[in-house]
């Protein structure tokens, strides 16, 4: 039996076969658009067409804006770790020259006052701690320049430098939360456009099938019945201990299947494919700052051809991390 024959009346077939994918959406409106336009001779095929193109259409704009602006987002989150990930080099070129002004053998008290806990509160917690930790740092250094007039110009350089790189990393902060609000907006029209084009899908098997209710096996010459299956959405929820390596599922993907990533953790996570269980990362990754949620094809992670093992690393040597992965 066809897959067709599986349909209930009640329940819209294609609603449950995108399965929350914008690809497999778009996979099945093309091609019905597609089937409809071979067989558009037929007047009463030509009106279900006409009926069902704009749709089709509005599906493709958007998509093709969201997966540009996916781009952007992936490209500003990007940007914004690595622009954290300076931090540490920051850092100590910051105290070597705090401990040129306060000599911590000779003047602890200033020094532990510009750095009370050492490194540790710019190295853990999350984005936004460490981020308010530098400020902070410029705060202190404002006070240690109006109380101390003797090392004001060495302490006023210093801040100088930190204030620089506080305000890259503001911008590069920004820009990264304002590309996942554009690509949420993006996202919540397409999901519009998608649900548009099943509810019409829906709606022309209802009128192919007053069509053809004597030789309802031609419904079949209008959908693509790979695509059109139902499936359990599978969901992987971890959280990775610093410097490991994990697992995640052993799947047959191709290049274009869609994987939905939230990374909840502190810290970037690494996601790669293996060809063998628990196998150690290679060149080939997709790095997902923390705080990013976002849908990626399994070619961002590997050869999905060859390799069946998605995996996760955490590069992270003191913070453990925690993800959610929903293959769509």
């Amino acid at each position: 039996m066809s897959a067709l024959g599986t349909w209930t009346i009640t329940s819209n077939p294609f609603l449950a076969a995108a399965r929350g994918s914008y690809i497999n959406t778009k996979k099945m409106s093309n091609s019905y658009m597609a089937k409809l336009k071979v067989n558009d001779a037929d007047p009463d095929i030509a009106l279900i067409e006409t009926s069902f193109e704009p749709f089709d259409t509005a599906l493709d704009e958007i998509y093709a804006k969201y997966t540009a602006q996916k781009g952007a987002q992936n490209g500003a989150g990007t940007a914004f770790a690595q622009k954290l990930g300076e931090m540490t080099d920051k850092l100590t070129l910051w105290d070597s020259r705090a401990c040129l002004i306060y000599p911590p053998d000779t003047a602890s008290g200033p020094y532990k006052a510009l750095f009370p806990n050492g490194h540790s509160r710019f190295q853990t917690g999350s984005q936004d701690s460490k981020i308010t930790a530098v400020n902070v740092l410029i705060e202190t250094l404002d006070k240690a320049i109006a109380a101390d007039a003797a090392n004001a110009p060495a302490l006023t350089a210093l801040k100088a430098s930190v204030s620089s790189y506080y305000i890259d990393l503001i911008k590069a902060f920004d820009d990264k939360n304002n590309a996942q609000s554009i690509t949420g907006i993006y996202s919540d029209a397409c999901a519009k456009a998608a649900t548009a084009v099943c509810e019409q899908m829906y709606f022309g098997l209802a009128q192919l099938i007053m069509k053809f209710y004597k030789t309802p096996e031609k419904l079949g010459n209008y959908f693509d019945e790979t695509v059109i299956k139902t499936h359990k959405q599978t969901s992987f929820k971890r959280s990775p201990k610093p410097g490991l390596k994990y697992t995640i599922a052993e799947r047959t993907l191709t290049a274009d299947s869609e994987i939905r990533i939230k990374n909840t953790g502190p810290m970037l996570l690494r996601f790669y494919l293996a060809k063998v269980k628990d196998a150690a990362i290679g060149n080939v990754f997709l790095e997902v700052p923390a705080g990013t949620d976002s849908i990626f094809t399994s070619s961002q992670l590997g050869d999905a051809e060859n390799n069946h093992f998605i995996m996760v690393t955490n590069p992270d040597e003191l913070q453990t991390g925690s993800f959610v992965i929903k293959l769509l």
